[in-house]
């Protein structure tokens, strides 16, 4: 059986601690909160009495640059369109077109529209929602390009309002911090209260707790999850170790104390791709027990991404996350901290490249970019940064560099010519390279052969002439 987690035993009244800004302002009315314009195109085709219905659901996928849309049909168009469905789109896999009594879900492959898999969810009417906010009531006005709606003002100043239900669970209100980060949204008062409030009587299980932790940190902006959870008094029992860096200050290189240079470095990571972003939030968690105090009044924080790493890989477990991505989020933070110098030789980048792929490089340069913007700082890569792009890209192009042992002539073909291993067999071999390069000769036997032969008997008549 599972192990259960978030009892009532775990939560905290929120505290005095002091929360900062938001590091990057509000965008209201961002583009992302719009549908891509070849859905209407392919809705018009295919089922055009669903266009009306694109609602305001739509907008927390959206915004954090999921391509799931959310119709709310009458009840009329939602019989008529369930109807018709296994025949519009006869040619999708059973798998994709998915009934149930209180939904129909389409999942369009990559071939129908936007280049990537589209979700359709088409909500029977007569069902009720669990949990409803303002802006959910909006409808999209295709021919103006907007959100229409009593709700609106809500849309467009970032507001997350509650409308039902009344009284919260703890799983409703964990969803509506979740929400805050997906949206880019700040609860108002009336709503963050009612999360506060929320009935502590239910026991969350990790598969539950690992899909809200992965909704915030992969929103528009992860940041609003944890202070709403923090402001809510939930973030001790949801990540101890993420509310155990509040007001911990750092070295005068950073505006912020761990926890908002945590949360703003996770914002910072521009993918949105899950392990990429467990790390932007996870990478200086190791600075929490590695923290000493020195007579200067800085803090050390020694070895702290060693130490990180092994809290990095406590947590994910916890929350059930499978070794592979626990893996990578922990090969990141422990190694975000990479170092290098002028004195690095082509050897020791050689080494590097050999430990660290280029696809985790990518990653580590994507993760120390997020740690600079999460510091306070701006967001160009530092020049050591730089000069080991330029390194790597060095021995790159020298690796793929053609070079003799690459041709397609071997030494047995020159010993079939009666030629043995000499000056002249290298001599002809870097004539063939050379026409190789410059595009003179194809690097196949066909094409080398002639060519060979050709040299032989040049190089021949010149020894005996």
């Amino acid at each position: 059986m599972m192990t259960p987690l978030f009892s009532k035993s775990q939560l905290q009244k929120p505290g005095s601690f002091k929360l900062i800004p938001m590091m990057k302002p509000f965008v209201s009315n961002h583009p992302l909160f719009h549908p891509d314009r070849s859905l209407r195109a392919l809705l018009e085709r295919l089922c055009p009495s669903l266009l009306p219905y694109l609602s305001g659901r739509s907008l927390k996928y959206l915004r954090s640059g999921f391509a799931v849309y959310s119709f709310q049909p009458d009840e009329q168009t939602y019989i008529d369109v369930k109807e018709a469905l296994p025949r519009i789109f006869h040619d999708i896999a059973d798998r994709n077109l998915m009934m149930a009594e209180h939904s129909t879900k389409i999942v369009l492959p990559a071939k129908y529209c936007e280049e990537r898999e589209v979700h359709l969810l088409i909500h029977n009417p007569s069902a009720r929602h669990d949990l409803q906010i303002s802006v959910d009531d909006l409808f999209y006005d295709w021919d103006q390009s907007r959100w229409q709606g009593p709700s609106y003002q809500d849309y467009e100043g970032g507001v997350l309002r509650l409308v039902s239900p009344t009284e919260l669970t703890m799983a409703a209100a964990l969803k509506l911090c979740a929400m805050t980060s997906m949206l880019d949204f700040t609860p108002d008062d009336e709503t963050l209260t009612r999360i506060r409030e929320a009935k502590p009587d239910e026991t969350l299980h990790r598969s539950f707790l690992r899909t809200q932790l992965q909704k915030i940190v992969t929103g528009a902006r992860p940041s609003q999850g944890f202070i709403t959870l923090e402001r809510a008094g939930l973030l001790d029992a949801f990540l101890p170790e993420l509310a155990a860096s509040r007001g911990l200050t750092q070295n005068r290189f950073h505006r912020y104390d761990i926890f908002h240079h945590c949360i703003y470095s996770c914002d910072s990571v521009e993918r949105n791709d899950l392990h990429l972003r467990l790390a932007g939030l996870l990478h200086d968690i190791g600075k929490v027990p590695t923290r000493r105090q020195t007579s200067s009044g800085e803090p050390t924080f020694h070895s702290h991404e060693v130490v990180g790493a092994k809290i990095t890989g406590n947590i994910l477990h916890r929350f059930g996350f499978n070794k592979e991505l626990i893996q990578r989020v922990k090969f990141l933070v422990r190694n975000h901290m990479f170092h290098y110098t002028a004195e690095w030789t082509d050897r020791t980048v050689r080494r590097f490249l050999a430990r660290v792929s280029l696809e985790e490089l990518t990653d580590l340069i994507d993760l120390r970019m997020a740690d600079r913007q999460g510091s306070g700082k701006g967001g160009m890569l530092p020049p050591q940064i730089r000069k080991l792009l330029h390194h790597v890209e060095k021995i790159r192009s020298e690796e793929a560099e053609l070079k003799i042992r690459d041709l397609q002539v071997k030494g047995e073909d020159f010993m079939a010519l009666g030629i043995p291993p000499g000056p002249l067999y290298g001599d002809i071999l870097k004539e063939l390279l050379e026409k190789v390069k410059k595009g003179e000769l194809e690097n196949t036997k066909e094409a080398l052969l002639p060519a060979m032969t050709e040299a032989i008997s040049r190089a021949t008549k010149s020894s005996t002439g």
